[in-house]
């Protein structure tokens, strides 16, 4: 049973390939309608698969992009739908809305911003148990006679004290991590574009990881033509 959940968590973090490709290459090309896309499972990340999507305008007019139309399918077997299906007929592949660029910035800034809270309380608490720590240890000294009860308590003390501050000292890197990762967020994101002629744009589109089986469609939406990918989880077998 140990190996089954094993087995199982380490597919549910295996990355998306093509399909079309055998798994030779991570990334999904797709040249139509003088425009060109390519599309590459990056992870998982805060409960988000992470795509890395390029949008490439050889058209002479500019074109809309909104990350937020972006649909997400998901099934165990391969979907054999032409474009995305009718989400309103009963049956059909888990799907779900890929999240807007503001949907993203603002959950990261929350995110850090719980992390701050958190890593303040470990930090009172840490202080809190080193005070306390201290001043049994002053009752200690002055006593005339030591138990050994009383050398087993300094000891759970002196661990507590590690601990407490092995975890503020966690807690703080953790916030650190977060905000430098945020620092660079909003570069990374592609954002809602009104994409020029002969131009391109780069970014991350993020998809709730709710729909995590093992094949993956996603239709990008751009004017009237949808841009259909499928993905699988890449395997061993």
């Amino acid at each position: 049973m140990r190996l089954f959940w094993f087995l199982l968590l380490v597919s549910a973090c295996a990355p998306y390939v093509p399909v079309n490709h055998g798994g030779q290459t991570r990334v999904a090309a797709l040249e139509a309608h003088q425009l060109t896309l390519y599309l590459e499972h990056l992870g998982t990340q805060h409960g988000h698969h992470v795509f890395d999507l390029e949008v490439i305008n050889q058209s002479t007019a500019p074109i809309e992009v909104f990350p937020g139309r972006i649909r997400a399918y998901s099934d165990s077997r391969p979907i054999h739908h032409e474009r995305g299906p009718d989400i309103n007929r009963p049956g059909l592949p888990l799907h779900m809305a890929a999240r807007s660029p503001d949907f993203i910035l603002n959950f990261y800034q929350q995110r850090e911003r719980t992390r701050q809270t958190m890593a303040a309380i470990f930090s009172v608490l840490s202080v809190g148990v080193m005070v306390y720590d201290a001043v049994e240890d002053n009752k200690d000294s002055r006593k005339t006679v030591v138990t050994e009860s009383d050398v087993n308590r300094a000891v759970q003390r002196d661990a507590a004290v590690v601990a407490s501050v092995a975890v503020a000292d966690a807690a703080g890197h953790s916030v650190q991590a977060m905000a430098q990762e945020n620092y660079f967020l909003p570069r990374e994101v592609f954002p809602d574009v009104l994409l020029p002629a002969g131009e391109r744009q780069r970014g991350k589109i993020f998809v709730p990881s709710e729909i995590n089986m093992r094949y993956l469609r996603l239709v990008v939406p751009i004017g009237r033509v949808e841009y259909v990918f499928d993905f699988k989880r890449r395997t061993n077998s």
